[in-house]
């Protein structure tokens, strides 16, 4: 599985229809469209991916989920911040 920023939708502050748009047409043409967020955008990500499966994308399924946690440096201090990572294939 190599997921490259072509089929990749990374969810951030805009609205949850903006995603579910971008997945509809990434699905044209690619045989699987990744999901990934993190910190308070991981429930939005999580709401794209099911919107698009359930209104446009019928026949797909979802592949798999990942839950990361990853350092992330903010001025000299680490904390960690969860990510998600959702595939849906046809």
């Amino acid at each position: 599985m190599n997921m490259e920023s072509k089929n990749t939708v990374f969810v951030g502050g805009k609205p949850t229809a903006v995603y579910v748009t971008a997945a509809v047409v990434i699905s044209k043409n690619y045989d699987e469209v990744f999901f990934v967020a993190r910190g308070k955008k991981m429930l939005k990500a999580i709401d794209a991916c099911f919107m698009a499966k359930r209104n446009f994308l019928k026949e797909w399924t979802i592949k798999s989920t990942e839950v990361l946690e990853s350092p992330y440096e903010i001025n000299g201090n680490s904390r960690y911040v969860s990510s998600i990572k959702l595939v849906l294939i046809k």
